[in-house]
């Protein structure tokens, strides 16, 4: 018979699994922002604050009808996200948590073509929730502005634009180059666990928020209990069904910002005679049968860069559980304990010498 891991559900409790869930997700609900500081094409002036604010009232009412009409006004990331909050939210009998704005700034380079888009920066009025940045496109004329990506920031990480001609003006080439280089190295940070994880590769960044290390420091939390898990696992890639190189504005100063995105998968097996028993939040977001002495959760990291003369500078708020899935794994995992092993060889010995002996 096997038996349950109760060690796993306090795991995930302590730790904080859906912590990034927890709070209020990247949304807001209506409010009157004053008009943007800078709005130029694809904006006319004004139309920053009139689309955060049209933009809010149809997520307020998506979210009252368990996110129907989401994929309206979102999509990408940020969709993907937001699925995962109401699915949590419904099964913890939860409402989501909103926050209003009280200033937008906002802008994009002169577009000739679709898809356009443009950045907005949302002040929080509530100051402990910082600035919202936003990443909003609009694949064609039939089509209307939707937002693929979102992250709550420090105000003091709000980068400043560059303008040229009064307007703001697009990243050279040169920042492709710089963006691959950088998400190779948060990549790099992100993935393995315990002492083979990345640890020191983002010492040449400036990192800010509790997405990169409170994803990490989970991971490794996992990995240091070699007793309970035979397999600890993060396997990370760039997210890219977003050319997110291809949305880059010059910063002032010289650099340049962009947003993007990891995804992450964790893997945590324990012994076959082991099985998982999922808290409800977990549960929320595993798809299919949920029993298994494996799980895996896909997470996502959203973060915006920075370029700079100086270190890049990296902004992640916090990670995203956005799905689940619960297997039995058989046989022999690579990271099976020693003692296990030992007793399995011991085991084999003593029945070979009972077959010689035979």
């Amino acid at each position: 018979m096997k038996r349950a891991l109760s060690l796993m559900t306090a795991a995930f409790a302590g730790l904080g699994l859906l912590s990034a869930c927890a709070g209020a997700p990247p949304i807001a609900r209506p409010a009157v922002p004053q008009s943007s500081e800078y709005a130029k094409a694809p904006l006319r002036a004004g139309d920053g604050s009139a689309f955060i604010t049209d933009y809010t009232k149809k997520l307020q009412k998506a979210l009252a009808d368990d996110g129907k009409g989401l994929d309206e006004i979102q999509g990408g990331p940020m969709l993907d996200r937001t699925k995962a909050e109401v699915l949590v939210a419904k099964a913890e009998k939860k409402k989501l948590g909103t926050v209003g704005f009280d200033k937008v700034v906002a802008g994009g380079p002169k577009q000739s073509e679709y898809p356009l888009w443009f950045f907005a920066f949302a002040n929080a009025d509530d100051a402990e929730s910082g600035t919202q940045a936003l990443l909003v496109t609009r694949e064609d004329a039939n089509s209307e502005w939707t937002v693929q990506q979102g992250l709550f920031i420090d105000p003091e990480r709000v980068p400043n634009l560059a303008l040229e001609d009064g307007q703001v003006a697009e990243a050279g080439k040169q920042y492709a180059v710089d963006f691959g280089k950088t998400v190779t190295a948060v990549k790099d940070y992100l993935s393995g666990a315990g002492k083979s994880g990345g640890g020191d590769s983002l010492d040449d960044f400036d990192p800010s928020g509790d997405g990169f290390k409170g994803y990490r420091d989970y991971v490794d939390e996992y990995a240091k209990d070699t007793k309970s898990f035979k397999r600890v696992e993060s396997r990370c890639q760039p997210y890219t069904e977003i050319d997110f190189e291809k949305y880059a504005v010059k910063a002032e100063g010289g650099g340049a910002v962009s947003m993007a995105e990891m995804r992450c998968t964790i893997t945590l097996e324990v012994p076959d005679d082991f099985n998982f028993t999922l808290p409800k939040q977990v549960s929320a977001i595993t798809t299919g049968k949920k029993n298994g002495n494996r799980v895996e959760i896909e997470a996502s990291i959203p973060f915006l860069i920075e370029t700079s003369k100086g270190k890049t500078k990296l902004t992640s708020p916090d990670w995203f559980p956005l799905s689940g899935k619960q297997t039995t794994a058989k046989g022999g995992g690579k990271d099976k304990s020693e003692d296990k092993g030992k007793d399995e060889g011991k085991g084999k010995d003593e029945d070979k010498g009972k077959d010689s002996g035979d």
